[in-house]
């Protein structure tokens, strides 16, 4: 392996230089363009566990805390959520060009086509061949992002003296900067939302679904500290949570290979099999909606679900033997033997209503050389892969 701080870029080495004018200290690592994640971070001396890796000033961090005394006047008169104020500002600072204290963190974010697998960035005919639940991700961050995009409108027409609002389609990246890069920090006490923090060179790092790195916040500093050992050449990876593909894909526009985090929504068919009074029960007892099947099979809310589904409305009253076989079940009294064959029954009709999704948006995608096809038929292959190890565990 070539020696890896040759493999860098200007606008990488003008950041990782302008981090360390300001009090930051990285140690022990370097960006390096990997042809499997992209851009990331390479160990290029040996890293032992419980070292500094990197660490930077408070003053280096951007949060609803430290841009107070930026925009502290103006927040009294119109209150802005962290999410909203973080993107509004790389949006100005980008606007101030050269003048800009951020521009060498500015000139290192990700270009706009790097979000080009994010489906914010889609329009709803590819938006709509999303599986249920990634979809279901895709319609609250639209919803999310709409609102943050009013609330900055509204700011800047009521602070004229800022800046020229952005277009949305300008403030879509902005808004993903931040979405993709954000770190969780406690610098709020008032609103967990606000708990965001965008650390400069901290998110050079990719994810993994196994921390290697952990993150510690003192009153001074924000640091970034091995967990493990590296050798030389090794990338060094940051968790960002054990997730299924849909969801960081939505999130963070990425997926990867042959996650085990998996899982396959399937609420919708569920739920076409239940009748009022049953959704009703299911409501009253905690257990309506948010139905999944994974790699490991039928969570325990679609076992519940799917028997409910066999049970007469009438037969749902207090006291009836099928209630009360239900409940044994519930309790972990019972493992439900009476019902298993019924259940599988309707699982596997679900099962085949799925896979008849997923076929029917690969035959959509087909040959269609686009990022959002490309995802598509990942996420539908995802959900094929999911299907076929629940059948080849013999189902619930």
């Amino acid at each position: 392996m070539s020696d890896p701080k040759t493999k860098t870029k200007t606008e990488q080495l003008f950041l990782f230089q302008w981090v360390t004018d300001h009090g930051g200290r990285i140690s022990k690592i370097a960006p390096w363009e990997f042809e499997d994640t992209g851009r990331g971070m390479v160990a290029t001396e040996l890293i032992k566990p419980r070292e500094v890796l990197i660490s930077l000033p408070s003053s280096l961090l951007l949060n609803i805390r430290t841009l107070q005394s930026r925009y502290g006047q103006h927040l009294k008169q119109h209150s802005m959520t962290a999410h909203q104020l973080l993107a509004l500002h790389l949006y100005l600072e980008h606007y101030r060009g050269a003048e800009s204290t951020l521009k060498p963190y500015i000139n290192a974010l990700p270009l706009v086509e790097d979000f080009a697998g994010a489906p914010l960035c889609w329009e709803e005919p590819w938006r709509k061949h999303l599986s249920s639940a990634a979809r279901l991700l895709s319609d609250k961050q639209l919803q999310n992002f709409e609102k943050d995009y009013s609330a900055i409108q509204s700011f800047l027409a009521a602070c004229p003296d800022v800046c020229l609002p952005p277009s949305r389609a300008k403030l879509v990246y902005w808004w993903l900067c931040v979405n993709t890069r954000c770190l969780y920090a406690k610098v709020s006490n008032t609103s967990e939302a606000d708990n965001m923090t965008l650390a400069p060179v901290v998110d050079f790092l990719n994810h993994s679904l196994e921390p290697h790195v952990e993150i510690k916040l003192t009153p001074s500093s924000f640091q970034v500290i091995s967990t493990r050992s590296y050798q030389p050449g090794e990338q060094v990876f940051l968790s960002y949570g054990q997730h299924p593909n849909s969801f960081l894909q939505v999130e963070y526009g990425f997926a990867v290979p042959g996650n085990p985090y998996n899982e396959v929504r399937i609420d919708d068919e569920v739920l076409a099999l239940l009748g009022k009074e049953q959704k009703d029960w299911l409501d009253r007892e905690g257990f309506f909606g948010d139905y999944t099947i994974s790699h490991h099979g039928p969570s325990f809310r679609v076992l519940v679900a799917l028997r409910v589904s066999r049970i007469p409305p009438t037969q749902l009253a207090p006291g009836t033997p099928e209630l009360r076989r239900l409940k044994l079940y519930m309790d972990g009294i019972s493992e439900g033997e009476a019902d298993i064959s019924g259940v599988k029954d309707r699982l596997e009709r679900i099962m085949e209503e799925v896979e008849a999704k997923a076929m029917r948006t690969l035959e959509f995608c087909g040959d269609k050389e686009t990022v959002a096809a490309s995802v598509l038929s990942r996420d539908a292959q995802d959900i094929l892969a999911v299907l076929a190890s629940l059948r080849d565990a013999n189902g619930p």
